[in-house]
């Protein structure tokens, strides 16, 4: 482009050239733009903020005017935009879920999802391997209380109630013993993290739960 015509880009604004032969900008230069079969062009400038960081153009071969297609230009750009973000956030979010897999996998941590509305549960193939139970199937929240160690039991369900409780305040690290269906007992230490939001009756009320 000619340093006028780039300067109205960067400033923002739209070029629209309905004949290169005719406009100001453009006639001295005007055989170079029909070399590349342009008699006319539209220039939309791409924006980040206040940076001008490109440009989306139209172009044609004879004279004609640009009405209306510089708003769908516009509006083009904005989605274009939007599209990048997204594409940049999804990549974002995937890499950040690959280095989760693969600190959990590193730590032998296991993770459980709890459901407080339907009182289920859904572990994890490590979480389940603890508890000796099925891994990624939900059920019921009591089938993995009654893995807990008899005599550690009472004071977790305490604990749990606490946390379950509209004023409760989110979270608790513990540890207990677990026993599993074989007969063996394993030590775990457990944190909980709760979600609340509001109940049936509209009042606070757990939601939801992430165990590990």
């Amino acid at each position: 482009f000619a340093p006028e015509i780039q300067k109205l880009l960067v400033d923002g604004q739209t070029v629209a050239i309905e004949d290169v032969r005719l406009h100001e900008m453009t006639r001295h230069r005007a055989g170079e733009f029909e070399a590349q079969g342009l008699r006319a062009f539209l220039a939309v400038p791409l924006r980040r903020g206040e940076a001008w960081v490109g440009t989306i153009m139209l172009g044609h071969g004879g004279p004609r005017g640009w009405n209306t297609e510089a708003g769908y230009i516009r509006v083009l750009a904005e989605r274009v935009w939007l599209a990048y973000d997204n594409a940049h956030l999804v990549r974002d979010l995937l890499q950040r879920e690959e280095l989760l897999r693969i600190g959990v996998a590193v730590s032998g941590l296991g993770l459980a999802e709890i459901d407080y509305r339907s009182n289920m549960i859904t572990l994890d193939q490590r979480a389940a391997q603890i508890f000796g139970v099925e891994a990624g199937v939900p059920m019921p929240r009591a089938d993995v209380h009654a893995r807990m160690h008899p005599e550690d039991r009472p004071f977790i369900m305490e604990q749990i109630d606490r946390l379950l409780h509209a004023e409760g305040r989110g979270f608790f690290g513990l540890d207990h013993r677990v026993e599993r269906a074989d007969g063996s007992v394993r030590w775990v230490a457990a944190q909980k993290q709760v979600i609340y939001g509001p109940g049936p009756d509209g009042a606070r009320a757990a939601i939801r739960g992430f165990l590990a």
